[in-house]
């Protein structure tokens, strides 16, 4: 691609391929926090993109540490490669944590009942245990739950959306590798090519 304009709209392509299909390589990206000034990274599975709004999505448990991260800097970064097309795209932007609203609401209304049965862990994301195992309710190893099972997660529920304010891709190829910024202004996004 030589057009700075293909390249956005071929990210966030990839980026919307990512959120509708598992077999993309953009379906899980590293999430990046910041506690106490240190890098805090983990992989997420990216559960839905809004284009026009520049925000990427990600469903995460309300105990676990990023949202104690996020409430003391909402800075996030995301992570994103795939080995067969070699491309590479980094995103910065400010994250908001839903938890008692209609975006929590929606978004807990499209999950499926088996991705829900992640928030019924007990006790949450990060304890220490004494032993190793699952922290599933016994009844719900090895099977998924009905929806009606499911619901008592909804109160560990919580949705991450990262408002995208930089977009960095890099492509690897044998001719040379290729790069982009794009920098989202008050009214339209800021374009360069950059040494890679």
């Amino acid at each position: 691609m030589d057009r700075l304009g293909e390249v956005h709209e071929s990210c966030w392509d990839l980026l919307e391929e990512g959120a509708d299909s598992a077999s993309s390589a953009f379906h899980t990206g590293v999430l990046g926090t910041v506690e106490r000034g240190a890098p805090r990274l983990r992989t997420v599975v990216l559960r839905a993109v809004d284009r026009a709004g520049a925000v990427l999505y990600c469903h995460t448990d309300r105990r676990s540490g990023k949202i104690r991260q996020l409430a003391e800097t909402e800075t996030a970064s995301w992570l994103f490669y795939d080995a067969h097309r070699r491309v590479q795209l980094r995103l910065e932007g400010t994250a908001t944590v839903h938890s008692d609203d209609s975006v929590a609401d929606e978004r807990w209304a499209a999950s499926a009942p088996g991705s829900r049965r992640c928030y019924l862990v007990s006790p949450g994301p990060g304890r220490v245990l004494a032993s190793p195992g699952s922290t599933l309710p016994e009844k719900l190893r090895g099977r998924r739950p009905s929806a009606e099972e499911a619901a008592p997660g909804r109160d560990n529920f919580a949705v991450i959306a990262t408002r995208v304010h930089l977009l960095d891709w890099l492509h690897l190829t044998a001719d040379g590798h290729r790069r982009a910024r794009f920098r989202r202004g008050a009214d339209c996004w800021e374009r360069h090519w950059i040494a890679p």
